[in-house]
């Protein structure tokens, strides 16, 4: 078993020590002087304190995470005030942010802020911070801490691994998979005892953060995302002082434990006979809900290419189609094939050649679908009628009921004599 090695860190080195320190007077931000720009769903409100407007870039990937925040965590948008993202410039002290506050808006709500510096707003601390900061807003809805009040923590792996999950630029790293050579498997336990690896060591954050999102992983499998909504819960004025534990009741260590596990085997590049591939309708269930990502009626790429974001959101659904393709069923390898293809050439294609191309994804997944259930067909009459071994999965149909041998007086008197020995 890898075990990450504990560190004493600093408790402004990073948000990994959910214990910071959070100030009800946060610094004086001309934030009025500029509006406010607002993400997809209304969680984040930008703001950038240079004289250039903020990057678009930034804003999509703020409304890329409040979208997978929402889906991981099950929370949903919410009327609640958005988390003021106040970015800045490069000339301020940038050995201050990423910080985080939370105070009380002039209507006594919740005002929870965000202040990242231009050059790192998507780097790995930034994306924690955020997530941390999702999860207050979630936490407080319409209710804030009372003044001289802690303000709610949580658990540092969580933290960790939505930072990482929420993050569309974030790429897969390698989790610790030596059991499958022989070592002793890790344990929730002794995970969740480890303290996160400081900000400098990068090559141990990212095992620590791999290790937490394939938790979350494997915990939301087990225990869906409202399990993670019991947990969090909502702020109660009248119980300030609710403790946030480090593990969901509701989810089952040992069955979340198995999950974990195959998940971390399955992205730790082990050998191939260690990966469980998927079979047809699952690839095919898997493609479309990647395919949904195409905001567009019938999620076409031909009324996709006339918005302005569309290469973006090719680019987003081809990444993703890679990744699956890894685990595909082998006879999917043709649809994914074209649909990547269609993706990455997007720009050049048009009129009837991306009609064409369209019109040849839809046939070849269908077709897919056809062939997938004609083989299942056929598999099954194999099974039933030409296996010599078979899996006993359809011995109650064909077994053959004994009938009793009935005899007749001759036959009953030839049996009496036979059994003398005559």
């Amino acid at each position: 078993m890898q075990v990450l090695p504990f560190y004493h860190v600093r408790w402004f080195a990073t948000l990994s020590y959910v214990g910071i320190i959070f100030f009800f007077s946060l610094p004086a931000i001309p934030l009025s002087a500029k509006q406010p720009d607002l993400s997809a769903e209304g969680t984040f409100a930008l703001i950038s304190l240079s004289s250039e407007k903020p990057p678009r870039d930034l804003l999509r990937n703020l409304s890329d995470q409040e979208r997978f925040f929402q889906s991981l965590s099950g929370y949903p948008p919410g009327d609640w005030p958005p988390i003021v993202v106040v970015l800045h410039p490069e000339s301020d002290d940038a050995a201050a942010f990423p910080s985080l506050g939370v105070s009380k808006t002039d209507d006594e709500r919740p005002k929870i802020q965000v202040d990242l510096a231009v050059n790192k707003a998507k780097g790995r601390a930034s994306r924690q911070f955020l997530a941390n900061a999702m999860l207050l807003r979630a936490f407080y809805a319409e209710h804030s801490p009372e003044q001289g009040s802690p303000v709610a923590t949580f658990p540092s792996w969580l933290t960790h691994a939505l930072g990482s999950l929420c993050s569309s630029s974030s790429s897969p790293v390698p989790n610790p998979a030596g059991y499958l050579q022989g070592g002793t498997p890790p344990t929730i336990d002794s995970f969740l005892a480890q303290s996160p690896p400081n900000g400098e060591n990068e090559s141990l954050l990212e095992l620590y953060d791999g290790t937490a999102s394939a938790l979350l992983k494997a915990g939301l499998e087990h225990g869906a995302a409202s399990g993670i909504q019991r947990w969090i819960g909502h702020y109660d004025p009248l119980a300030p002082s609710r403790y946030i534990g480090n593990w969901p009741t509701g989810w089952n260590k040992t069955a979340v434990e198995r999950i974990w596990l195959l998940l971390m085997a399955n992205g730790s590049g082990a050998e191939a006979s260690n990966v469980t591939l998927y079979g047809i309708l699952e690839t095919l269930a898997k493609y479309d809900a990647i395919i949904s990502l195409v905001p567009t009626p019938g999620h076409s790429f031909a009324l996709l290419k006339k918005e302005k974001e569309y290469d973006y959101t090719a680019r987003q659904v081809s990444g993703r189609l890679s990744s699956l393709a890894l685990r595909a069923n082998p006879l999917a390898s043709p649809l994914l094939e074209e649909t990547i293809d269609l993706c990455q050439s997007l720009k050049k294609l048009k009129g009837r050649k991306l009609d064409d191309k369209e019109g040849r994804i839809r046939f070849l997944r269908e077709y897919l679908l056809k062939r997938s259930r004609s083989i299942g067909t056929y598999l099954d009459w194999y099974e039933a009628a030409k296996v010599s071994e078979r899996s006993t999965l359809f011995d109650s149909i064909l077994a053959v009921p004994e009938t009793p041998v009935r005899h007749g007086p001759v036959g009953s008197y030839l049996d009496a004599v036979e059994a003398r020995g005559w």
